[in-house]
């Protein structure tokens, strides 16, 4: 029997490849980015409104709090999204760019973790993310 994150890696290259990603309903894969700009790690959200990111995390892009490369899928840690939760949810969409990433929340919050040496992140300031931070006046 394979686990689930083994199913959630055969789901996202369904994905790639055009075709459903339901292996199973606890992978189901609701969005996959596959971006130009995004060349060394993945993002993908989970029909349960889960976030998972796995690649290259020298900007600690993947939202997990260190700068350990992950070569499988790893759930981003809730950050400031709560105080009593472990890890981010009620995410309805996703983006990313070279060493950052956005989400939206079912209530329209937007949080933001990784590189931020421009501002990228929204929150006023330049201070790099390791794990989810609120995007500041949205």
């Amino acid at each position: 029997m394979k686990s689930s994150t083994a199913d959630g890696i055969y789901a996202a290259q369904k994905v790639y490849r055009g075709e459903s990603a339901a292996t199973n309903d606890d992978w189901y894969i609701k969005m996959l980015l596959i971006l130009p700009q995004v060349k060394s790690f993945s993002v993908a959200l989970k029909a349960d409104g889960t976030v998972w990111t796995w690649g290259l995390n020298t900007s600690y892009q993947l939202g997990i709090g260190d700068t350990m490369t992950r070569p499988v899928p790893t759930q981003v840690l809730a950050g400031a999204s709560s105080t009593t939760e472990k890890y981010i949810k009620n995410i309805t969409a996703v983006a990313a760019g070279e060493g950052h990433v956005l989400v939206a929340t079912t209530d329209g919050t937007m949080y933001s973790w990784g590189y931020n040496n421009w501002g990228q992140l929204g929150n006023n300031t330049t201070t790099t993310a390791t794990k989810p931070v609120k995007v500041s006046n949205i």
